[in-house]
């Protein structure tokens, strides 16, 4: 479980008929959009044996199958989240900050 202690407050926000849990989520639903890059907010469930993670978003032919979003750099679970879907064979991007900030990239493919 994180200790993570967050500075910047998650806000729920209604955007576009979508509810998402954080300001964040909804400018990178923007910013996705805006590319042109076809994706879906919370799309699927994944039930490891300790935990259930909800990747933020499913990305439709970019390369990618998940892109997970945090307001800075991953705590060692979050990490793990992302690594472990990637055993089960999915690609996955971790983009850490804003879209308008220089923004952290980590990308899991197989495990690593």
């Amino acid at each position: 479980m994180s200790d993570r202690v967050y500075d910047i407050p998650y806000e729920p926000i209604t955007y576009d008929g979508v509810n998402y849990r954080s300001k964040l989520e909804c400018r990178w639903h923007i910013f996705l959009e805006t590319l042109g890059i076809i994706h879906v907010y919370e799309p699927k469930r994944f039930y490891f044996s300790d935990t259930v993670y909800t990747p933020d978003f499913g990305i439709i032919a970019q390369g990618y199958d998940y892109l997970e979003i945090k307001f800075s750099a991953p705590t060692p679970d979050e990490y793990s989240r992302c690594r472990r879907l990637s055993e089960l064979g999915y690609k996955v991007a971790l983009f850490a900050g804003g879209c308008n900030s220089d923004v952290q990239v980590y990308l899991f493919e197989n495990g690593h």
